[in-house]
């Protein structure tokens, strides 16, 4: 999933929440084909992060 966001502008992400799932990790990249760094480790209940 790529989600443009310029500047200081924030950017919501959802998901689906996925049976028998622990938790997610969210990953981010500053660009379309850059690397990647993980952001966050949410608990399975969580379905969206603000970043």
């Amino acid at each position: 999933m790529f989600i443009p966001c310029a500047g200081n502008k924030q950017a919501i992400v959802s998901w689906e929440k996925v049976d028998g799932a622990e938790g997610y990790e969210v990953y981010m990249s500053t660009s379309k084909k850059g690397k990647y760094k993980k952001i966050a480790t949410k608990k399975a209940s969580t379905t969206q992060i603000t970043e």
